[in-house]
């Protein structure tokens, strides 16, 4: 998330409840305690200690927020930067927050090392099978006659090299024959070789008839001139197609019968366009179809032409297909792994992303956790290359984050990080309430538009989802021309909104649904960060969702309903999504 200079004042939280003493709170401490939340359930608000009613886990104390003065004489006084966490245990400077040990075997919190190790990338995706356009073999009549005889008479049979696959009954192929005959005759009287120039031409106008050099030499030897002509296999392959008719007349142009050398096959693969500088000509790809056997082929062609609308580049894999398994038409596995070298790992489920950054928590010991901004370079099997912000054997949650992250919200961990890059003057903050009243109706107009999109994306629909995209981006257009006084912060509101303009044209000329979700994606990273930086208010509150299965575009979005409604898998797995925060009547809860 970009960095806000009006971030809510930061919540001052007591020591864990698994971390306490059992005589519980001194009275001046209860007097200072706002509500009791959940970690996991930040949106659940209570008066009272008690459980979560969703998880049933204890609530913890939320302390009653103070100003930005407060905050700062405080954290002056204990030689900390403002907005840092206020917990005497902790390091105001490195972030830290603590989870009791019990507290995280609730959760289930596990833990990986940060580790150096081979980079392998593999990119999957599927090819057609088709066959090698070199490789086959059309028999065209070059003149009129009628098929005598079908040697071979249905698509699908193997023939042999030279094997006889129909005959032909031509007069004028007796002609012609003949016509070399006599030269050949005239050439060996006159014991001259004047005649050889047209006896070549003769046998150039036979080859056209499609008659082979061994049958060309038979006629020279034999000298015996026919109306038939048997038409032979060039190589060993399947038959194709079989349009002739015995008995039946043709005319030039004609095709007779058509065959395909299938030993070697062509696969072509589609690849999306962010993946093509991973792909040269020659290098190795795995080809398997079922479970039962595995092929390796050769890229031979990078087409350099992207399609426009699915926004790949075909790829020709040669692949040998001596057992001919492999036909024209079948869909196969490809599977191009690529050596980035060697460099620092976390596993995938160690990254918290949320949106402009990524996230990972670091073990401390004892319970304590600092949460570090990463930044991530390829995607590596189950593990994200890790490019700055780790060192090798660093110990990190890699389990149950989400978790972890809303702990560290109530206990104002992260609150730091925005706070670095610039403290708010005292006009900054007397701007800090978000955009005023006349806001409410044309943002809860983008959000029911909006949720119209979501809503037919997880019902896996298509027909009216460009009618909503334009609705919506005329929302933002009557936002755009509004009066709202945002003094200072203007040029950060326009920001955000122009991200999402773009956005929302991007997603307008999405042609499928895969795409049309991609472009959601993004889509909804970009007003979520409109929403979490103008802080407008809202007439209901909205969750914040996250799909964990969804890697093609950032997995977060937006919804009211209790239920869950997934945008990215659709009806395929409708419930598949966790809750990561809220953004609504109090705007900003466990969201950046």
């Amino acid at each position: 998330m970009k960095n806000n200079l009006f971030i809510f004042s930061v919540l001052s939280v007591a020591l864990l409840l698994g971390a306490c003493s059992k005589t519980g709170p001194t009275a001046s401490v209860k007097n200072d305690i706002d509500y009791y939340t959940c970690t996991m359930h930040p949106w659940v608000h209570s008066k009272k200690p008690g459980k979560c009613p969703v998880c049933a886990m204890d609530l913890v104390p939320v302390f009653k927020t103070k100003s930005h003065s407060d905050r700062a004489g405080q954290a002056s006084d204990a030689g900390a930067t403002p907005g840092t966490s206020l917990k005497p245990s902790a390091q105001p400077e490195s972030h830290d927050f603590e989870v009791p040990i019990e507290r995280q075997q609730q959760f289930g919190v596990t833990y990986a090392q940060a580790k150096r190790r081979p980079l392998v990338r593999v990119v999957r995706t599927v090819g057609l099978v088709a066959a090698d356009k070199g490789r086959q073999w059309t028999y065209v009549a070059r003149t009129e006659g009628y098929v005598q005889k079908l040697y071979v008479t249905s698509p699908g049979q193997v023939v042999e090299k030279d094997q006889d696959l129909l005959q032909v009954y031509s007069p004028d192929l007796a002609t012609s024959e003949q016509e070399l005959i006599k030269l050949l005759e005239n050439r060996d009287h006159a014991g001259s070789r004047d005649l050889d120039q047209l006896i070549k031409s003769a046998k150039r106008r036979l080859r056209q008839w499609n008659l082979t050099d061994q049958q060309i030499e038979a006629l020279e030897k034999n000298r015996i001139s026919s109306e038939y002509l048997t038409l032979l296999s060039p190589f060993r392959g399947v038959v194709e197609d079989v349009p002739a008719d015995q008995g039946a007349r043709f005319s030039m142009g004609q095709k007779l019968i058509s065959l395909a050398d299938l030993s070697l096959v062509w696969v072509w693969a589609e690849f999306y366009q962010n993946e093509i500088p991973l792909i040269n000509v020659g290098q190795a790809v795995s080809i398997t179809f079922g479970s039962e056997r595995s092929f390796t082929g050769v890229i031979a062609v990078v087409n350099p032409f992207v399609s426009q609308t699915q926004r790949t580049t075909k790829v020709r894999i040669d692949l040998p297909n001596p057992d001919l398994q492999l036909r024209p038409g079948m869909y196969v596995n490809t599977d191009l792994s690529v050596d980035l070298g060697e460099g620092l790992t976390v596993p995938i489920n160690a990254v918290v992303p949320t949106g402009s950054r990524n996230i990972v928590f670091l073990d401390k010991g004892n319970g304590k956790l600092q949460p570090c901004i990463v930044q991530l370079g390829s995607q590596v099997g189950d593990a994200y290359q890790v490019l700055s912000g780790l060192n090798e054997g660093d110990r990190v949650v890699a389990s149950a984050n989400f978790l972890i992250d809303a702990e560290s919200q109530v206990q104002g961990a992260l609150q730091g990080f925005e706070q670095e890059t610039a403290t708010p003057s005292p006009q900054e903050v007397t701007h800090s309430d978000g955009l005023g009243e006349n806001s409410k109706e044309p943002f809860d107009s983008l959000l029911k538009d909006y949720s119209a999109i979501q809503q037919q994306l997880a019902q896996d629909k298509t027909d009216r989802l460009k009618d909503s995209i334009n609705d919506f981006d005329s929302d933002i257009h009557v936002i755009a021309g509004a009066d709202f006084q945002l003094g200072n912060r203007q040029p950060q509101f326009m920001e955000d909104l122009k991200a999402l303009d773009e956005a929302t044209e991007r997603a307008f000329q999405a042609n499928d649904l895969d795409g049309a979700r991609i472009q959601f994606g993004n889509m909804s990273a970009a007003l979520i960060t409109l929403l979490t930086d103008s802080r407008p208010p809202l007439t209901q509150e909205w969750k914040v969702m996250t799909c964990p299965m969804w890697k093609k575009s950032p997995a977060r979005w937006l919804q009211a309903d209790q239920e869950i409604h997934n945008p990215f898998i659709g009806t395929a797995m409708p419930n598949c999504g966790q809750t990561i925060g809220s953004i609504g009547t109090m705007n900003l809860k466990a969201v950046r």
